[in-house]
């Protein structure tokens, strides 16, 4: 689990892979917008 604790903050940290995906799916449907705010 530590090797991938590096990995995550060189992506710019596990929350920011996941705004980026969500961002993705809003794109797609809108769907997206709720988990944006579960995000939040």
């Amino acid at each position: 689990m530590k090797h991938e604790c590096p990995k995550w903050k060189s992506l710019g940290g596990a929350k920011g892979t996941t705004v980026s995906k969500g961002r993705v799916y809003t794109m797609d449907g809108g769907k997206a917008t709720g988990d944006n705010s579960l995000i939040a």
